[in-house]
């Protein structure tokens, strides 16, 4: 870009800016907010996602002898698998009702 068309780019966005009110800028910035907020507040518009299947090697790993019970428990809330037996800590229910 040369330097006459930045200069005219500019010149353009300066005497937009001032040409806007503040008052303008609110208004607008008002209706999108409202108009936002109105479609996040109705409920059961969006269902939840389902979780994705858990990979076969997951599975094979968590139903067979290999690990302790403390081992699949920790690879059951590591995968998203858990059960409410698994969740002990307050860290873990935060985590569980985060994903």
């Amino acid at each position: 870009m040369n330097y006459t068309k930045t200069r005219v780019l500019e010149s353009f966005s300066m005497n937009l800016l001032h040409k806007v009110r503040p008052a303008q800028l609110a208004v607008a910035w008002l209706g999108v907010v409202l108009t936002g907020s109105s479609v996040l507040a109705q409920p059961g518009t969006i269902a939840p996602a389902s979780p994705p299947p858990l990979a076969q090697s997951v599975e094979r790993l968590l139903s067979g002898n290999l690990l302790t019970d403390e081992q699949k428990r920790t690879a059951r809330l590591r995968h998203g698998f858990w059960t409410e037996d698994d969740l002990t800590t307050s860290a873990e229910l935060a985590h569980a009702a985060l994903v």
